[in-house]
C-alpha cells in the first residue's frame, strides 16, 4: 500500500487505520457498490472520477452523448434509519474529441467500440499520448448536453430507459 498524502494541506502521510464495512455510511457503501456495477462487463458502462456513465448516442462529428447516473440520498434521511431513500438522477453529458496538450488535473477518456456501441475508459496518468484519440466532458456557454427522456427512434438512447435498466440491474446485482 502507498502511503496518502495532501500536499497542499500537509506534505506528511495521512495515519491509516482499518475500516470495516459496518463502519462505512450507507451512501459511501452505495456509491462503492455502483462504482463496482458500472466496472462490470456491461460495456455501455464505464467510470471517470468517481462519477458513473452510459453509452446513450452518437452527436455526429467527435461527440458522443452519455448519461451520468447518480445516486442522491433524500434530505430527510437520518444515518441511523434503517430505511434510507435515494433518487437516482440522470445528468446528459457530451464527450468530445480534444488534441494535445492535455491537462492533467482533467478526467480524460478513451473509447472503445463494441459492435456498433461506445463505451469509454478512464485513461491513467501518462497513458493520453498514447491514445489514438482522447476524449473530455465538453461543455458550450449556453448549451447543454441533451439526451431525450424517451427517443422513439432509439429505445435504449434515452434517459428514461437508461434509468430503468440501471434501477433493474443494480437491484438484480444487490441481491
Amino acid at each position: 500500500m502507498r502511503d496518502l498524502t495532501l500536499p497542499w494541506f500537509q506534505d506528511i502521510p495521512l495515519p491509516r487505520r482499518d475500516i470495516h464495512f459496518s463502519d462505512l455510511p450507507l451512501h459511501v457503501l452505495l456509491k462503492l457498490l455502483q462504482i463496482r456495477f458500472f466496472r462490470s462487463d456491461e460495456t455501455s458502462r464505464f467510470v471517470g472520477q468517481d462519477k458513473c456513465y452510459v453509452y446513450a448516442r452518437s452527436g455526429g462529428g467527435d461527440f458522443l452523448y452519455c448519461v451520468e447516473v447518480e445516486l442522491k440520498g433524500a434530505p430527510t434521511n437520518s444515518e441511523g434509519a434503517t430505511t434510507q431513500e435515494f433518487r437516482v438522477i440522470p445528468h446528459a453529458r457530451r464527450f468530445g474529441k480534444i488534441e494535445p496538450p492535455f491537462q492533467p488535473s482533467r478526467p480524460l477518456f478513451g473509447k472503445r467500440a463494441v459492435g456498433d456501441k461506445f463505451f469509454f475508459v478512464h485513461l491513467k496518468s501518462g497513458v493520453a499520448e498514447q491514445e489514438p484519440a482522447v476524449y473530455d466532458i465538453v461543455t458550450f456557454p449556453g448549451r447543454r448536453a441533451q439526451v431525450k427522456y424517451h427517443d422513439p427512434r432509439n429505445l435504449d438512447a434515452g434517459k428514461g430507459k437508461i434509468v430503468l435498466d440501471f434501477i433493474q440491474q443494480f437491484l438484480v446485482n444487490l441481491h
